[in-house]
């Protein structure tokens, strides 16, 4: 079955029908934990993929199937459906899961997108003051409709002079060059090919000052039948995090080999966090450099567009409880 995000609020009423039933606890066949656990396509995740091929997951006694949908509406219901242990998938589109379903939590921020989403159009849209009476494609109700209402208030575009149009960051670039958009926001790999395509950048999240962070969100019942292996996750995590770091170019081409359309590995714009700053991540904080202060924000979007029916209790849903200790 397929569903569309947010559309009308029948994504939400859809996930809350489907989390009344879902992620019941499940004892693992073989006496080892399995997790299923779905990525959404962007470079902040590959640490991910680069445990799974370097032997990592198993190292650490946790057997991890990783799935890639490339479509990120559809990997938020399979993960409310109780298919999917934990999803990677970015802070602000957390919110709409868990007000449907609170015992969900949040143990792991992968990476800062620091320019790597971007707005881009086509001439001759050259700015955005230029998209006035124009519509625009992003994930309506996610993160992407907040990165793109910063962009319009930035440069003094009231958001009711420009039409709003939910896409999937898969399919912005075909919709863009269709002529059926003016811009697009998207991410790596999708913007390399609009760019390639004469698409030209007109914000990036860098320009938004850490408003797109990006997160691992695990079921709570995962989290109480699991423990140990949500830990040995995060610690195979950050293993390959570090390896990656020391060794770019030949790890790059083993994370081409797990995707399914490869391509050159964009590492602009991703900041990975290390466990220091995880744990400053998650604590509170008046700037974005605290996860809480950003999910906040997203709170109070949501919350003055009808999205969510109450506020969320952010302490329970950021958990720190899985991080490897730091000194």
């Amino acid at each position: 079955m397929r569903w569309r995000a947010w559309v009308g609020g029948a994504w939400v009423a859809s996930l809350a029908a489907l989390s009344a039933c879902s992620n019941s606890e499940r004892a693992p066949a073989n006496g080892q934990a399995h997790l299923q656990i779905g990525l959404d396509l962007r470079a902040g995740y590959y640490p991910a993929l680069l445990a799974d091929k370097l032997g990592y997951f198993r190292d650490e006694g946790v057997n991890v199937d990783l799935t890639l949908p490339e479509d990120t509406d559809q990997l938020l219901v399979d993960f409310a459906a109780g298919s999917l242990d934990g999803v990677a998938v970015a802070l602000g589109d957390t919110i709409n899961v868990i007000d449907a379903n609170p015992d969900v939590h949040i143990v792991l921020f992968s990476d800062l997108s620091d320019g790597a989403d971007m707005v881009l159009a086509l001439p001759p849209i050259l700015r955005p003051e230029d998209l006035r009476g124009k519509a625009v494609g992003t994930n309506v109700g996610g993160f992407g409709e907040l990165l793109v209402r910063h962009m319009l208030d930035d440069h003094g575009v009231p958001a009711a002079e420009v039409k709003l149009l939910n896409v999937d960051a898969a399919q912005a670039v075909d919709r863009l060059m269709s002529g059926e958009l003016a811009a697009v926001h998207t991410w790596e790999p999708y913007a390399s090919r609009a760019r390639a395509l004469g698409a030209r950048v007109l914000y990036t999240s860098h320009d938004a000052d850490g408003l797109v962070l990006d997160s691992f969100m695990f079921a709570g019942a995962t989290l109480r039948a699991h423990p140990e292996a949500v830990r040995s996750f995060v610690r195979a995590w950050f293993r390959a995090e570090d390896h990656w770091q020391a060794h770019r170019s030949a790890d790059d081409l083993l994370i081409q080999k797990r995707l399914a359309s490869p391509a050159a590995i964009e590492h602009a714009g991703i900041h990975l966090l290390t466990p220091a700053e995880e744990k400053l991540a998650f604590q509170a904080g008046p700037t974005n450099r605290s996860a809480r202060h950003v999910l906040q924000e997203f709170v109070e979007f949501f919350v003055s567009r009808g999205n969510l029916s109450a506020d969320p209790d952010l302490d329970q849903v950021l958990d720190a409880r899985f991080l490897p200790d730091t000194k």
